[in-house]
């Protein structure tokens, strides 16, 4: 994974050239919204989130693609990206939903992400390997990533809430390492993302919403589709439903509701 540092400097480093090119100076920005200082901690790469990310591509009228990795010539991609949740009532509905979603992405030439807990991780390469896809072949060749849920949590949790600029960072590097190893020419990202799921068995409802709130930002500037699963378990009681309804409306499709529920 790229150095923290390292990428917030580059990235940085690029907004500054951006800004010089259109004839800017970092004066010239409080016009766009920004902040004196804000803007010179941003050039001098201090970690920034999505959002401020977008906000950036926006003032600049350029794509996410453009600013967190070298220009590439790779055009914009006009197909809608999903951002989708999958409510399961036991594992084989889980995996029904999970393979279905990888294998189709890895089948068409793409990557696939997968953080997920340890016990559905082998079993979602085991239900794959069933379908036909070379797990450890995918392994090996850097198009299957498969991460422990909490790890990657523990990485990006600050105050008990996920932080933009830690998410920002740490799924960009794992974006493109996949993006890298996928043989398709313009190659779409599957993210599998248990991690909300398991904040919400946790208690943890108001993270795994704005967990939410990051992956809609992520669509934006990557070009991934993502499918998130909860166990609808953890739904049962009156005060989680106004936690399901607020998951729902973060998501472009919901999966697997059972009748009469909530």
């Amino acid at each position: 994974m790229v150095d923290q540092q390292k990428f917030f400097l580059g990235l940085g480093k690029r907004v500054r050239q951006l800004r010089r090119k259109r004839n800017y100076s970092q004066e010239d920005m409080i016009s766009f919204g920004f902040s004196a200082r804000h803007w010179q901690q941003i050039e001098t790469g201090r970690p920034i989130t999505v959002s401020t990310l977008l906000r950036i591509c926006e003032t600049f009228n350029v794509s996410p693609e453009y600013l967190v990795r070298e220009p590439d010539g790779t055009p914009s991609v006009s197909t809608p990206r999903r951002h989708e949740v999958q409510f399961y009532s036991d594992d084989p509905v889980f995996l029904e939903g999970s393979t279905a979603f990888i294998a189709s992405a890895l089948e068409a030439g793409n990557s696939a992400i997968v953080m997920a807990t340890s016990s559905h991780r082998k079993r979602l390469s085991q239900r794959l390997n069933v379908r036909g896809v070379d797990v450890d072949g995918a392994i090996r060749a850097g198009t299957y990533i498969s991460m422990d849920a909490a790890d990657l949590l523990s990485t990006i949790m600050v105050g008990g809430l996920p932080d933009g600029a830690k998410f920002l960072w740490g799924l960009n590097g794992l974006i493109k390492s996949a993006v890298k190893a996928a043989p398709a020419e313009h190659p779409r990202i599957a993210i599998y993302g248990g991690c909300c799921g398991l904040l919400c068995a946790e208690g943890k409802t108001n993270a795994a919403i704005r967990l939410e709130k990051l992956g809609n930002d992520l669509i934006k500037s990557h070009n991934v589709d993502i499918l998130c699963a909860y166990s609808i378990s953890d739904f049962q009681s009156d005060e989680r439903k106004h936690a399901f309804r607020s998951i729902c409306a973060e998501h472009s499709a919901v999966h697997f509701i059972p009748s009469g529920f909530p």
